[in-house]
């Protein structure tokens, strides 16, 4: 199974860690590219210290970090597996104090509003709370009730996700939500809008709490014409979204590594 790897370049030289029972080493990193959309990423060989090639292979994915110290990547990147070093769906974890979250992979800057009543709520980038050290996605309302709510949505087209399995994960902060928040992503097709569609409501976010990693996984149907994705708030509070990816996903045997994610 192919595994994502990270690169953290720390004072000009670069630690890897391959998600999942891989090893840290540091050295050089040749041949590999950031695939920001999903795509499977260019054969990487980085070379040990002695010269020796500890890891050639191609990747799901490879991620460039550029500040975050070594440590911080390791259990970021491994935070997903289970004891016998398989992928999960990572549980929503609050991050210690003073703990930088990997920067994701998508443009927050690209999402817009939107929702059943976007005028009662608020948008914009807030520098005084951050998850990866960027201006975090901020969403808000004081003035929702009940059945109200406003989402940020991206879109993409189908491209290279059509027939496969793609994940939208993100860090995510709530305060004072009166009624729930979480990310969502829906696909639809040519035949029907929401062929696919998963907004985190039976595991909503509530309340207020630290910053969580929260993903949604979805099938793209072969036959898909565009993937909309975001962040919603139901009712009144804030929250805030760091650290988004969206990448193509390998669902392993039988769809256990990365397991589509809804409502029952």
């Amino acid at each position: 199974m192919r595994r994502a790897i990270v690169i953290a370049v720390t004072g000009g030289a670069a630690a890897v860690v391959v998600a999942c029972g891989g090893s840290i080493s540091t050295g050089t990193a040749d041949g590999g590219n950031h695939e920001p959309d999903g795509g499977a990423a260019d054969a990487v060989a980085i070379e040990d210290t002695g010269g020796g090639p500890v890891l050639d292979a191609t990747f799901d994915a490879v991620f460039i970090d550029t500040g975050t110290p070594e440590a911080a990547v390791e259990a970021g990147v491994d935070a997903g597996c289970d004891d016998d070093g398989g992928i999960t769906q990572p549980a929503p974890v609050p991050l210690p104090s003073g703990t930088m979250c990997l920067q994701g992979n998508e443009a927050l800057a690209t999402w817009s509003l939107t929702g059943a009543t976007p005028s009662l709520y608020q948008t914009g980038f807030d520098t005084s709370m951050t998850c990866s050290g960027n201006p975090s996605l901020h969403l808000a309302s004081s003035t929702a009730t009940g059945s109200d709510f406003g989402a940020m949505a991206g879109v993409k087209g189908p491209g290279g996700y059509a027939g496969h399995r793609v994940r939208l994960s993100a860090w995510v902060l709530s305060s004072n939500v009166t009624g729930w928040a979480g990310l969502w992503m829906r696909v639809d097709s040519a035949q029907m809008n929401g062929v696919a569609f998963d907004n985190m409501q039976c595991r909503a976010l509530t309340g207020t709490t630290g910053w969580q990693q929260v993903q949604v996984v979805l099938d793209v149907a072969s036959d898909a014409t565009e993937i909309v994705y975001g962040v919603l708030l139901s009712d009144q509070g804030e929250v805030w979204v760091d650290g988004a990816s969206f990448d193509v996903v390998d669902p392993g045997a039988g769809g256990a590594c990365f397991p589509v994610t809804g409502c029952p």
